[in-house]
């Protein structure tokens, strides 16, 4: 990219605390699909390996300001007298290394998966304004960008405690609504952390520490109120503020299975159903939501399903459940395509007991509206030929 001059903020080292969630116990899932074992098998087993994952986006600024090495905040005076001394190194931009403004940061995402039987991971990501080039590692001093993650109980007793190295740091170009500042997007994954730490009342803070190249290394911290997710609002309880996974199982022709299609142990609230659209017109146009005959099922619920889906049957509309009684597939004219898919979780307003032990087809808005949608996912691309 084109080297430019960043003349207002120098980001040496950036601390990033303070966001809180709480996450709960797994269990067995009580719904079980009546499958045939080699397929089951093979499903667990690619489940395992994969895990279980959802994603929560929360877009939330935090408040930033430029701290020692023990998290206290520097005087005025001092980072003046820092800011003096320290010069610049040019890698993707030319860093600043004024200590006089601060860096913006954003807290974009967290995602979740989970291997009920073993462990689970944890990935999270910032959006960082600043002057200055952001690195892995500060070749002057050998201080590394690392993130942090830490596990208490309901007593504040530390559970767990951990610092990863950052997963990766991309330069996303300038940041058009700051003047000399360039955009960075920071992500860390955690290493596996052991399942037992999924507990009901214990709560999970991610933080890390960003450096970039100026010789004069200070941390800043990044102050943030607290993110807590627990009760009724939390992403356990509440499947529409999250956004589970769908699986592409097959390419040609595409086949696409709810969250967890071999039906054992999830450890957070199902949603109703999940609702899944294909586009290939580059996105202009979603199909899946009014009824379609390029979608169908390709092959019959298991007995115990029937009748809870039996209104998805023949309706070729773009739903799946999250238990794998039904598997979606699109049905193209022989050609090329390159086919979008994205996905979002549906709630029923109602329990599956209150509509007859039949689920509605859903109704999103307008007269008879029976449920509610979360965000959808980001979109994936499939290139195929049919």
């Amino acid at each position: 990219m084109k080297m430019r001059l960043l003349s207002t903020v120098g980001l040496s080292a950036l601390l990033l605390t303070g966001i809180l969630f709480t996450l709960h116990s797994c269990n067995k899932n009580p719904q079980t699909i009546e499958k045939h074992e080699d397929d089951n098998a093979a499903l667990k087993a690619e489940f395992e390996k994969k895990g279980h994952e959802f994603t929560v986006r929360v877009n939330q600024k935090l408040e930033t300001f430029y701290s020692n090495e023990s998290g206290q905040r520097l005087s005025t005076e001092v980072l003046r007298q820092r800011s003096a001394r320290a010069s610049g190194r040019t890698t993707s931009i030319i860093s600043a290394c004024d200590f006089m403004n601060e860096p913006v940061a954003t807290f974009n995402t967290y995602g979740v998966s989970v291997n009920c039987a073993q462990n689970f991971v944890l990935t999270w990501n910032y959006t960082i304004s600043t002057n200055n080039n952001l690195v892995s590692v500060n070749t002057a001093t050998g201080v590394k960008t690392k993130g942090t993650v830490k596990i208490t109980n309901s007593s504040g007793t530390t559970l767990y405690s951990a610092s990863k190295d950052a997963y990766s740091i991309i330069d996303i170009g300038a940041d058009v609504s700051n003047p000399g500042y360039e955009l960075y997007s920071v992500t860390f994954t955690s290493d596996p952390i052991d399942i037992f730490n999924f507990g009901g009342s214990n709560t999970i803070k991610l933080g890390g520490t960003v450096v970039t190249d100026c010789d004069d290394v200070e941390s800043i911290l990044i102050a943030v109120q607290s993110f807590n997710l627990n009760g009724i609002n939390s992403v356990y309880n509440n499947p529409l503020l999250r956004i589970d996974a769908a699986w592409v199982t097959q390419v040609n022709p595409i086949r696409i299975f709810g969250e967890d299609p071999a039906g054992f142990c999830l450890p957070y609230v199902y949603p109703s159903m999940q609702q899944v659209q294909y586009s290939i017109d580059g996105g202009v146009t979603w199909i899946g939501e009014s009824a379609n005959s390029t979608l169908r099922y390709w092959q019959s619920p298991p007995v115990s399903w029937t009748t809870p889906v039996k209104n998805f049957i023949n309706a070729h509309l773009g739903f799946v459940d999250p238990v794998g009684a039904l598997l979606l597939q699109i049905d193209l004219p022989a050609g090329s395509y390159n086919v979008l898919i994205r996905y979002r979780n549906i709630v029923y307003n109602g329990t599956l007991a209150s509509y007859g032990n039949i689920w509605p087809l859903p109704v999103l808005s307008g007269t008879g509206a029976n449920c509610q949608a979360g965000p959808w996912s980001e979109i994936l691309s499939y290139p195929v030929t049919y």
